[in-house]
């Protein structure tokens, strides 16, 4: 298995934009990605921020590759990792009820 430092330069490499998309509502998405290459990451999530990481192993990650500065992030408690389009639509809860009855996360 490729180390995740290879495989999220992979990612990142896949698209123009991909930087982007994964650091501005879709860090979540991201976390998913990542968790099913390697079932044991778990989501860490930073309420300032506004934005999921991803622990595997003893490093955190996010599209741009290891994440040194976790002040601030702590383990989610599924608040956010379970409901994707919370963050995407933080304000807007008739938008995420709507997109989570069509089953799209965005």
């Amino acid at each position: 298995m490729s180390s995740p430092e290879k495989v999220i330069e992979a990612i990142r490499n896949s698209f123009i934009g991909a930087s982007q998309v994964y650091t501005n509502g879709s860090c979540i998405m991201f976390y998913f990605f990542l968790k099913t290459i390697y079932p044991k990451a778990l989501p860490y999530w930073s309420k300032e921020e506004r934005h999921m990481i991803t622990k595997i192993g003893n490093k955190y990650y996010d599209i741009n590759g290891v994440v040194t500065n976790t002040a601030g992030y702590e383990l989610d408690s599924e608040k956010y990792s379970s409901f994707p389009i919370a963050v995407a639509f933080p304000e807007r809860r008739e938008k995420r009820v709507r997109y989570a009855n069509a089953k799209r996360m965005y």
